[in-house]
């Protein structure tokens, strides 16, 4: 149904990565509930911040990630010369 995963980039910063929910079970709140997910394993870690990617055409998740709490913020690292990437941070 969906999938979600996190990792370190710091002591401090987490990332989520692959979230994923197939195409017939979207729409039901399960993208959200891997969110959930994923933001708790981030604290678990020890992350005060979560941040992650998208592409700019992934409209649903960009709204699901802005009523989760997300800021768009400017892309960096691997992200930074993308112009179809949009990236995202919460504080935990």
């Amino acid at each position: 149904m969906g999938c979600g995963a996190v990792r370190l980039l710091d002591s401090a910063t987490a990332e989520a990565k692959r979230m994923y929910v197939e195409s017939g079970y979207r729409g039901k709140g399960i993208g959200a509930r891997v969110l959930v997910a994923i933001e708790a394993a981030a604290r678990e870690l020890g992350a005060r911040h979560l941040v992650l990617e998208t592409g700019v055409y992934q409209q649903a998740a960009i709204s699901l990630y802005r009523s989760a709490g997300f800021k768009q913020i400017d892309c960096c690292g691997e992200y930074a010369a993308s112009p179809t990437s949009v990236c995202f941070e919460k504080i935990l």
